[in-house]
């Protein structure tokens, strides 16, 4: 009896060590798949994300490139900003810039942000929430932009944000900045700009859709 009860107690302690083994193992694949299934976060990426154009077909950003305000053909080109603010259209140039004031003003500077490749100044011109949803722009190159024209849509009737269809095109784009559009190439966008303390942020870029 003593050697039965033996048997018996091993027995049942290798039934129980293989059931925990199987436990285990079934507690350890639940938590794979609920790991791979759970809903991710959207990834971040830039607003301009359209796969038009093959990406490897753009050089990188060069830091050492000469500037493009060395460029005669760059500087030929019609680099003024056309407003169409729904009430009067007029043109701001190099010379008149500094007469426009509030978001025509804002987006003189954006502009002039990314004909000088100033990445800082140029990602501290969106709000925290436009970063909730899209990565920060960095290292761009100096952008040939140009033929800029900015068109006032509407406004939230509040006073505090404003919606503006942008259209501008980058001669000899390399790519750092925007890879969905070729060279001399536009693609419109709306801008959402939102005003705090008499400050002028943008708060989100997307598409123009037939939707």
């Amino acid at each position: 009896m003593a050697q039965l009860s033996k048997e018996y107690l091993a027995g049942r302690r290798r039934r129980m060590t293989t059931a925990l083994i199987v436990v285990c193992a079934l507690a350890l694949v639940a938590i794979i798949v609920l790991f791979l299934t759970r809903e991710k976060p959207p990834e971040k990426a830039t607003p301009y994300t359209a796969d038009v154009y093959d990406p490897y077909s753009f050089a990188p950003n060069d830091p050492d490139a000469p500037s493009i305000f060395d460029d005669p053909d760059y500087l030929s080109l019609d680099r003024s900003l056309h407003v169409n603010n729904g009430i009067e259209e007029y043109t701001l140039t190099d010379a008149s810039s500094d007469l426009a004031d509030g978001e025509t003003a804002f987006f003189v500077r954006y502009f002039d942000a990314l004909s000088h490749g100033a990445s800082e100044l140029y990602d501290s011109m969106f709000t925290n929430a436009y970063y909730e949803k899209y990565l920060a722009q960095t290292d761009f190159s100096e952008q040939r932009v140009y033929d800029i024209h900015l068109t006032r849509l509407s406004d939230s009737g509040s006073g505090q944000s404003a919606y503006f269809l942008v259209e501008y095109k980058i001669a000899r784009n390399n790519g750092s900045f925007r890879r969905d559009i070729a060279s001399d190439a536009s693609r419109p966008v709306v801008f959402e700009i939102v005003s705090s303390g008499g400050e002028y942020k943008i708060n989100d870029v997307h598409y123009i859709t037939s939707e």
